[in-house]
């Protein structure tokens, strides 16, 4: 099974799948975000539960802005620039639009199901200049955890797929002040 999780041979990017040994709540053995060094530590308690309250085009612009806001006070909004496609996709698992074929991120999950896998956790983890970077970690049956690097856009959708979506945690360093 560990295959899986193995970047293709043909990759020039730095392997990029951490894995957690399960003994801590509030760590998760990652690479760090920012330069992609391995050994880092994402502390949770550093991240804030929050949920995608909003997805849309504010014209003239030719991108969507997702919207994710923090479950507790004082409820800070983080906007993500995202594809107008992205976008799109969001816009119809927040509304729950019935379609005729499944997006990617539900391929995905059906595929993680088939390793015994599931999305325990998303995370938008940084910024490095505009663009902001997110993480995403499964668990298998046997409460093994990797977590990989992800586009926000990739990662919220994937959480929204989820029958059970898993808790969205953003970087409290990365709300707008209110």
């Amino acid at each position: 099974m560990d295959d899986v999780f193995k970047p293709y041979a043909g990759s020039t990017q730095p392997d990029s799948v951490y894995e957690h040994d399960g003994d801590t709540d509030d760590v998760i053995e990652a690479e760090n975000v920012s330069d992609h060094s391995p050994n880092s530590v994402v502390e949770l308690s550093k991240k804030k539960r929050s949920v995608v309250v909003d997805v849309g085009v504010a014209l003239p612009e030719t991108f969507a802005r997702l919207v994710i806001q923090e479950v507790d006070d004082p409820h800070r909004n983080l906007e993500i620039p995202i594809s107008l496609d992205q976008g799109a996709m969001i816009a119809m698992l927040l509304k729950n639009n019935d379609r005729q074929r499944p997006f990617l991120s539900e391929v995905t999950l059906d595929i993680l199901n088939q390793y015994s896998m599931s999305v325990a956790l998303v995370s938008i983890a940084g910024r490095k200049n505009d663009i902001f970077l997110a993480e995403i970690t499964i668990v298998d049956d046997q409460g093994r955890q990797r977590t990989v690097p992800s586009r926000p856009s990739d990662a919220v959708l994937l959480a929204l797929s989820c029958q059970v979506p898993p808790p969205i945690m953003v970087d409290e360093t990365l709300f707008y002040p209110r």
